[in-house]
């Protein structure tokens, strides 16, 4: 494995387990332990007219052997998101979905040996790129249009492009837009109470499996205060650029955002992500470890 290919490789995989590893279910709740009392109802309102923003400040570390070299990699990944409600009709939503900036920073060190790993201009191709989500009554993706201008921006080769279009199918953002969408209660809940979302998203060729559970710490006005704690433990082959790689993949997430009562709107959030994963390609095993931390800032 040569070095220009393990730093694609790297870069390909490491933006699309990014669009995966930081989202949770667009599944039902598996169960809701509510207690007694009066509990108040959490859902993203999604009003016609609606405009609100999502900032995203992601850091990622990742240690490896590869070949009996100790390998890292840095990588400060950031972007703005605007959501415009375009349609409510009390049965169909649409949701105009616009990158407004993607920016990244992001370095490899192997021994004495450092070097930055390029963005390949992704960061300008993305300005701007919209989608246009459609959704039911409950909030589930059931069609998503121009998909094409964002695949062009984020791939970098036919491989890449293949994983996106896989990636970016209804069913597939339906899973990965759960955290911003999907994650509330189906019933009311109060403080103390808890529910259950899993996930499964295919990166392209590796399921990700995730299982989280929520609580309602406390009410503070109109600001519901919401923690997670998520477990993963996925197995399977990942392909990058002709190279499959046999990974099994297990680590813990945790978090805390706070959400609006009233119109359910993310307006801040932390989560911490630790991971060990076990590789073997072309023979060769490589062990690795990742820690990411992800912030989110929402505004109206």
């Amino acid at each position: 494995m040569t070095s220009k290919s393990t730093n694609k490789s790297l870069w390909t995989g490491s933006v699309l387990l990014l669009l995966v590893l930081f989202s949770f279910s667009a599944c039902k709740d598996k169960k809701s332990n509510a207690g007694s009392g009066e509990g108040i109802t959490l859902a993203m309102q999604l009003k016609e007219g609606d405009k609100f923003t999502l900032d995203v400040d992601t850091k990622m570390n990742i240690d490896m052997a590869i070949m009996g070299q100790e390998m890292t990699t840095t990588m400060n990944i950031g972007g703005l998101s605007e959501f415009d409600v375009i349609k409510n009709d009390g049965t169909t939503k649409e949701v105009a979905l616009t990158y407004k900036n993607f920016k990244m920073d992001a370095g490899m060190k192997m021994g004495d040996q450092e070097s930055p790993i390029p963005d390949n201009g992704i960061g300008e191709r993305m300005q701007n790129k919209r989608v246009v989500l459609t959704m039911n009554e409950k909030n589930e993706i059931t069609a998503v249009s121009g998909t094409d201008s964002l695949m062009d921006a984020m791939s970098t080769d036919a491989q890449s492009r293949a994983q996106l279009e896989q990636m970016l199918s209804e069913q597939q953002l339906n899973s990965m837009f759960g955290q911003s969408f999907q994650f509330y209660p189906d019933k009311p809940v109060k403080p103390g109470d808890k529910w259950n979302k899993d996930i499964k998203v295919n990166t392209g060729s590796m399921d990700v499996k995730m299982k989280t559970e929520y609580e309602l710490v406390e009410v503070k006005g109109d600001i519901a205060v919401i923690r997670s704690v998520g477990k993963i433990d996925s197995k399977g082959k990942m392909n990058q650029n002709g190279i499959e790689m046999e990974v099994d993949m297990k680590g813990t997430a945790s978090g805390t955002m706070n959400v609006g009562v009233k119109d359910g709107y993310i307006r801040d959030g932390r989560q911490t992500m630790d991971l060990t994963a076990n590789a073997e390609a072309m023979g060769q095993k490589i062990p690795m470890t990742m820690k990411m931390e992800n912030i989110v800032k929402g505004s109206r």
